[in-house]
């Protein structure tokens, strides 16, 4: 199973270097891309000047996931 997930990941990578404005900004500049087959999303950015894509992240897209393992900033930060 590891090998299809990286292997949609690399697919989904490809259409989005064909064609980086398929997929709408859902935050800030971030566009995201779900895959097709696994419960995962592709966040990433597209750099214009330099023709650019930059993945930020491949996260799971369940909720309750996604609230466990939500970051809490360090003290230091606040």
């Amino acid at each position: 199973m590891g090998k299809r997930f990286i292997q949609e990941v690399r697919n989904k990578v490809l259409l989005i270097r064909k064609n980086p404005k398929i997929y709408s900004v859902r935050y800030d500049a971030v566009q995201t891309a779900v895959l097709d087959v696994f419960p995962f999303m592709i966040h990433y950015t597209v750099d214009n000047q330099k023709k650019t894509v930059i993945i930020v992240a491949v996260f799971h897209t369940s909720p309750q996931l996604m609230e466990k393992e939500k970051i809490k900033p360090n003290s230091k930060d606040l």
